[in-house]
């Protein structure tokens, strides 16, 4: 199961091993042109009538703006190393790039925090040539690290081994777990939302409701810092790897909005909670 894989202990773990995030922005590097074709994407924003972004990261810039902490750290379970140097803008889209040695990158907001409201991010990842493939995650962690409880008060926007299903997990102590995967072309740009209320949470792929959580014991109500990363499972041998970001938004939970309808996620537990 994917989620007995998960990544997600990074931010008490890095906590735990001193600096993790350099704060500064890493350097420029000349990427070739590779800006998504933003006018085709299809966005819950506008398929729900969720109005205006409160605020948007369009990585149109030479470097990451201060209110991203990009990770300097092991990587996850020890595997390989998490370094600003694979962390790059360049062609309007943000890049993280693994290599078969495991050497990858990670970054989270360190600003800009909510309890509730509408994410929604566009990416895609691709790999070449043979290895294991690398875990992407794109996901909304606890900012307080006091009440991360490695990973037991997270929402999964999306998250996958490359080439595999797409996952989506909501986790709730003590180990409680609800999740639901679509299959989808990875390597090809699309749209993942989350909307969090206090009563549910609902996932979106390409502005279409694909699950409905509404078990309003699962949603903590605590600050959440959008996280996204590109892990690796194993200390070599990993096929080389990138993670590719076009832009990410948050929308406030107001105006008028269609009626969301999607299947409920199955339920289960996991084993990891600390």
């Amino acid at each position: 199961m994917m989620a007995g894989r998960r990544s997600l202990l990074l931010a008490a773990c890095l906590a735990a091993l001193g600096p993790a995030l350099a704060l500064a922005s890493p350097p420029a590097h000349a990427t070739p042109a590779v800006h998504a074709d933003r006018t085709r994407a299809s966005t819950a924003a506008r398929a729900y009538g969720w109005g205006q972004p409160a605020w948007r990261e369009e990585f149109d810039r030479s470097r990451l703006r201060s209110v991203w902490g990009v990770f300097d750290s092991p990587g996850n379970g020890g595997n390989g190393l998490r370094r600003p140097s694979q962390v790059r803008l360049g062609g309007g889209v943000l890049t993280i790039a693994g290599t078969p040695e495991a050497l990858t990158g990670g970054l989270a907001l360190d600003r800009g925090l909510h309890r509730y409201g509408r994410w929604e991010t566009r990416l895609r990842t691709r790999s070449s040539g043979t290895g294991s493939p690398y875990h992407a995650v794109l996901a909304l962690i606890p900012h307080d690290l006091a009440r991360y409880h490695c990973g037991a008060t997270d929402i999964d926007v999306a998250e996958y081994d490359l080439g595999a299903p797409v996952g989506f997990f909501l986790h709730a102590l003590p180990a409680r777990q609800h999740y639901a995967s679509v299959r989808r072309d990875t390597t090809r740009w699309h749209t993942y939302a989350v909307e969090v209320t206090r009563r549910s949470v609902t996932w979106f792929v390409d502005g279409r409701a694909v699950v409905t959580d509404r078990d309003a014991t699962m949603t903590s109500g605590i600050p959440l810092a959008l996280d996204l990363q590109l892990d690796a499972f194993q200390p070599a041998g990993l096929a080389r790897s990138t993670m590719q970001v076009d832009w990410t938004r948050y929308y406030p939970l107001r105006g008028h909005t269609r009626p969301v309808k999607a299947p409920a996620p199955r339920t289960t537990t996991y084993d990891y909670a600390c």
